[in-house]
């Protein structure tokens, strides 16, 4: 593990949990003590390799088995820098709208890791109200893996929040995207009180699988996305918002982003592809979101092409204000097969300068074979740019910022 250990330590996988934690705490105030937050994932050489659990072995494999393969398999993986040790389970992205009665559907190619709900709503008038029924299989399930997890994970590893694809992400799920968008010109109210009715159930489906998962005593992970908060924090999205203009974000996406946000001690915006830009003055906007994390999607330019978008952040809607920026590089590269070398997954988060230096700093935050105990794999699966900026960042021997002044802003995460 990264930096000095504890005995005292919570959790066995962490021995270093209590400077982690610091290091999170720093970042979330706004705030740098020593370096940036790096996370590190890679394969633990002193345990045996162990895959990680299917969405198909979580929602219909007998939960005891599929707890176990989740324990071996966290303990599989070594973590580095601030990663906090933790697993997500999930259902797949469309679990909110299973919650609220979707049927979910299987990719039928193993290699694909992904479900998605059916839409059921033919008319919203029979539809209404939105709820999650007592009996709901997917809600009950859920719960009860939560509570095994945490079980399993007490005094180890921490249990992560699920993938959240609430507000209007829900609503697609169950109606359909081109009959949704048609719907917001001819059936205005009966969306937006569905809308409301959705909202109204987040901080029910936050908060009890919360308290399931045990996130309440160590703290939790803002899901799908490596950071740590000892309050309720999560990855909050809404990729609708790629399919309407300015006005209908402001009346349907906004109010919903706003409430989830504000239910939250911390969050971080996941922010999808280049459809969705158009909406930069109004997400700034919200002040209670800590970071975005964006992504350019599929054959959009490579990351470090985005630096006008993070100097577009760092100033709309914020240039009085006092928030934090930061920025995030990760790359993810395959499981290696055998006799190859695997990096893992690594990601930096640290903060940009003030003024017209945002992307001086890109590479600020250096990760290389000291931290993840791997190098360049010959047979690795990553695009050209991850490879520049791996490369790039293992030149740098120390973890240390290139600038000592520290700007404040919007964090974005990329």
């Amino acid at each position: 593990m990264s930096g000095d250990t504890n005995a005292d330590s919570p959790l066995t996988l962490k021995p270093d949990f209590e400077e982690a934690k610091r290091h999170w705490e720093a970042f979330w105030a706004q705030e740098i003590i020593d370096r940036p937050c790096i996370v590190i994932r890679c394969p633990n050489e002193n345990a045996e390799p162990a895959p990680r659990p299917a969405y198909t072995m979580e929602a219909h494999a007998d939960l005891d088995e599929a707890v176990a393969q989740v324990d071996a398999y966290v303990h599989s993986i070594y973590w580095g820098g601030d990663a906090m040790p933790h697993y997500s389970p999930s259902f797949g992205p469309d679990q909110f709208a299973g919650f609220m009665g979707a049927e979910l559907e299987w990719s039928e190619d193993p290699e694909v890791r992904t479900s998605w709900g059916v839409p059921f709503v033919e008319r919203w008038e029979e539809a209404l109200p939105l709820t999650i029924e007592e009996g709901n299989y997917w809600w009950l399930r859920m719960i009860d893996l939560m509570q095994r997890l945490a079980r399993a994970a007490e005094g180890k590893w921490l249990v992560s929040h699920i993938d959240l694809h609430s507000n209007m992400d829900a609503l697609v799920a169950i109606r359909g995207a081109t009959p949704l968008c048609l719907d917001l010109y001819t059936h205005t109210d009966l969306v937006t009180q569905a809308n409301d009715q959705v909202r109204e159930l987040y901080p029910l489906v936050y908060d009890t699988l919360h308290y399931a998962g045990g996130m309440d005593k160590l703290g939790a992970i803002t899901a799908w996305l490596p950071a740590y908060s000892e309050g309720k924090c999560q990855t909050i999205q809404c990729d609708f918002a790629a399919l309407v203009g300015p006005k209908h974000f402001r009346k349907f996406v906004l109010p919903d982003l706003e409430a989830e946000a504000n239910h939250l001690d911390h969050c971080i915006y996941h922010w999808d592809g280049p459809d969705a830009l158009v909406h930069i003055d109004d997400l700034c906007s919200i002040k209670k979101v800590d970071c975005i994390q964006w992504t350019p999607g599929a054959g959009a330019k490579p990351f470090i092409e985005w630096m006008d978008l993070l100097a577009a952040v760092r100033w709309s809607n914020y240039r009085s204000s006092t928030v934090t920026w930061s920025q995030t590089r990760s790359s993810t590269t395959s499981p290696p097969a055998t006799g190859q070398r695997w990096t893992g997954r690594w990601s930096g988060w640290w903060h940009i300068p003030e003024g017209d230096g945002p992307a001086r700093s890109f590479a600020a935050c250096p990760v290389g074979r000291s931290l993840g105990r791997r190098r360049l794999g010959e047979g690795g699966s990553r695009s050209d740019s991850d490879c520049r900026c791996l490369v790039r960042t293992e030149s740098e021997r120390e973890l240390r910022p290139t600038d000592d002044s520290y700007g404040r802003g919007k964090a974005l995460v990329v």
